[in-house]
């Protein structure tokens, strides 16, 4: 029998979902696993060249097509005061913000992280690489001490499938303390989280009140609970520790990493 073409593809998914609207229908499924090709760098122990780059006053660590999401962000803190940064690096509070713009920045940001350890080449042609550092280091910044959070996270349009108990999600991910709020964004797949290496951004988000705490991408969870539900599927992730296959910069090989369990 003939493979339909993606078009016809496209059109049959697209027939269906008007014919039965309340079936699961057209749903993107991705695996939902240890995210080997993500970049997972934490930058622990280490103080690299572009770290010092990235303080020098008017440095824009974003490719130049997300210049107005950097000068947006730019605007919003400048806007908090210095009463409310206080000691908090101003460069780790902009690229907090920027990411929390709400525009496709993040989007295209966290694209390119799921893939940009999967090679050499892929590292070398990934543009974020001095944003990631910063976000990094503001999360590691922001976080003073050890605490894990009860969080959630919605997704739309979504639903994951398994390979393992244990998982990542190989890049930032959004999460908040208030479940209402995260079921705004979808219930196609919805997460309840126990993380230890999240930590919360509120202060320095376009949407404080969304109170979100920000995953990073080398965190890793148990699965311990995945069951369908009427709108999608509810998944429980507790947190396991960390697992990174880069450090400063530096592949350790393809299947060696380092994995350091949770103390939360």
């Amino acid at each position: 029998m003939k493979t339909p073409s993606v078009r016809g593809f496209l059109v049959l998914c697209l027939i269906g979902c008007l014919a039965a609207p309340l079936q699961v229908l057209c749903l993107e499924k991705i695996p939902l696993d240890m995210a080997k090709d993500s970049l997972d760098d934490p930058y622990n122990g280490c103080v690299t060249s572009r770290e010092l780059k990235l303080q020098k006053p008017g440095y824009v660590p974003l490719p130049k097509k997300y210049l107005k999401t950097w000068q947006t962000a730019i605007s919003h803190v400048a806007k908090l005061g210095n009463h409310a940064l206080g000691h908090f690096n101003r460069m780790y509070a902009t690229a907090l913000m920027a990411y929390t713009i709400g525009d496709h920045f993040y989007a295209d940001f966290n694209a390119a992280v799921r893939q940009a350890g999967r090679s050499k080449y892929a590292y070398v042609h990934f543009p974020f690489k001095d944003y990631f550092l910063l976000l990094n280091r503001a999360l590691q910044a922001k976080k003073t001490g050890p605490a894990c959070y009860e969080v959630f996270r919605g997704i739309h349009g979504i639903r994951f499938t398994f390979s393992g108990k244990v998982v990542r999600f190989g890049q930032f991910a959004s999460s908040s303390l208030i479940k209402k709020v995260s079921e705004g964004f979808g219930e196609d797949t919805f997460f309840s989280i126990r993380t230890c290496h999240g930590v919360p951004i509120s202060p320095f988000s376009l949407r404080p009140y969304q109170l979100e705490v920000l995953i990073p991408p080398y965190e890793t969870f148990t699965v311990v609970a995945h069951q369908k539900t009427p709108k999608g599927v509810y998944i429980r992730l507790v947190s396991r520790g960390v697992y990174n296959r880069f450090n400063c910069e530096s592949l350790k090989g393809k299947k060696r990493g380092e994995e350091r369990r949770s103390e939360g």
